[in-house]
């Protein structure tokens, strides 16, 4: 379950195919294309009312009220149940660890990154590529400030994370990474739960995850419809796409 979602993982540089891609996709009724990021980390879809400049703007400022709304996060001494629309009912097994989730601090950031690179090179890429997602994959202490972001701690341990990022009237499942020590002891489906259960608390409605090849099945698992792709090429591997998924998050 490495790294299970990155929404900004390999966040490689958005071409125009993308962002049209995207467009198709994702216009939600009524509102403004969803973007993705032109420099995003996992999988970010963008809102682009004006363009990129007025993305750029909504990045730099997109969920100021959300953050303040949301300051402390949830707190949960077990593994989390998910609503069963969301997640397809899956039940804990013998094997889930028992986790805290509490919003992620500022001094959070070194250890984040650590966890979101080692998550990524679990899944085999060659060194080449890591090299060049090693920038998207390094979370700032400037970004937890701004985003809502996560931490899944065991006991004093970090062993994984997630962000929120506001898209217009849409969200976007940033940076979902798992320490790959801890992979297959229910963590990824806690923190996905606790995604959701943060959505609903906070402003219901569309999730859109834009994932790692290898975490598609994970998503696939959780609940989550998959609506596209889009392109991701990479030196070696000029075809290479990425899937796009949502889950729609209803009120209480």
């Amino acid at each position: 379950m490495a790294g299970l979602v990155h929404v900004r993982r390999d966040r490689d540089r958005p071409g125009p195919r993308r962002r049209a891609a995207l467009d198709r996709v994702l216009q939600p009724s009524g509102g403004p294309a969803h973007r993705r990021s032109p420099s995003g980390t996992g999988r970010r879809v963008q809102a682009a009312a004006g363009g990129l400049g007025a993305a750029r703007a909504a990045r730099r400022r997109p969920s100021a009220r959300l953050v303040r709304q949301d300051r402390l996060g949830l707190c949960s001494a077990r593994p989390h149940h998910a609503d069963a629309g969301a997640t397809g009912g899956h039940e804990l097994s013998k094997r889930d660890v028992e986790l805290r989730m509490r919003r992620a601090l500022p001094g959070d950031s070194e250890r984040l990154s650590q966890i979101a690179r080692a998550a990524k090179a679990h899944w085999g890429y060659p060194r080449a590529w890591l090299a060049v997602w090693a920038p998207i994959l390094s979370i700032t202490p400037e970004y937890v400030e701004r985003q809502l972001v996560y931490v899944a701690a065991r006991d004093h341990e970090m062993v994984g994370f997630y962000a929120l990022e506001p898209r217009g009237d849409r969200w976007s499942l940033e940076h979902f990474w798992v320490d790959p020590r801890w992979h297959g002891r229910g963590v990824g489906r806690h923190m996905y739960g606790h995604a959701l259960d943060r959505v609903r608390a906070i402003r219901p409605g569309i999730v859109v995850i834009e994932a790692d090849p290898y975490a598609a099945g994970f998503y696939a698992r959780m609940g989550a419809q998959r609506r596209a792709t889009v392109p991701a090429p990479v030196e070696g591997d000029p075809d290479r796409t990425l899937p796009v998924f949502e889950v729609e998050v209803k009120a209480g």
